[in-house]
């Protein structure tokens, strides 16, 4: 169908060097215990994440020129909410979304089925599926054949023919997101609609 963290400052070791020196002279030659080293916390990386989400999947969903983005920026803010509670910050880095730093890189590819119905499900909840899969095809057919991509009457009667063939948008994000597309079924469906609009798609 036509894709800094800010840390805490280390300690200088010269500054440590003095601070054990004072810690081991003591004061009065007294015979308490030192007191216990603590730890410093682990930075919380989820305000850059959600950050860098929202503002990740908003850039890579923005086709450019007078075409609004596919997807919102109140959309990829629910997008990003729903992703961290989803996957966690870890599991967005397991599978390609986050860097370590927590810098948003790209959507997922070439994840587990089990990870994709996770993504999917975000989508669902954040905006209409059927009318992002079909914006998604369009944008393509846009760059491909821009004659075909401006008619809107078409691409209408194409988002219509969607209505009757539940699960077509699910099953052609299921197939990109697992790279196992798949051309029958509700992938076929999704292609014979998006054809009302370019008769040259094919799943």
């Amino acid at each position: 169908m036509p894709s800094a963290v800010r840390r805490p400052v280390a300690r200088p070791a010269a500054i440590a060097a003095v601070l054990g020196v004072l810690a081991l002279a003591g004061c009065g030659g007294g015979s308490e215990s030192p007191a216990e080293v603590v730890s410093p916390s682990p930075v919380d990386q989820t305000p850059t994440a959600r950050i860098e989400l929202t503002r990740g999947i908003h850039k890579e969903n923005d086709p450019g020129g007078k075409v609004a983005p596919l997807v919102s920026s109140p959309a990829a803010t629910c997008l990003a909410d729903h992703l961290l509670k989803s996957f966690g910050i870890d599991g967005l880095k397991n599978i390609g979304v986050l860097t370590p730093n927590a810098i948003y890189r790209s959507a997922p590819r070439s994840i587990p089925a089990e990870q994709a119905e996770k993504w999917i499900a975000a989508f669902e909840a954040c905006l209409d599926l059927d009318d992002y899969m079909l914006g998604i095809a369009r944008a393509g057919v846009r760059m491909e054949a821009p004659a075909y991509g401006e008619r809107d009457a078409a691409w209408a009667k194409a988002r219509t023919c969607l209505d009757q063939a539940p699960g077509a948008s699910h099953a052609v994000m299921l197939g990109e997101l697992t790279a196992k597309p798949r051309t029958d079924g509700p992938t076929a469906a999704f292609a014979e609609c998006v054809k009302i609009a370019y008769p040259k798609a094919h799943p």
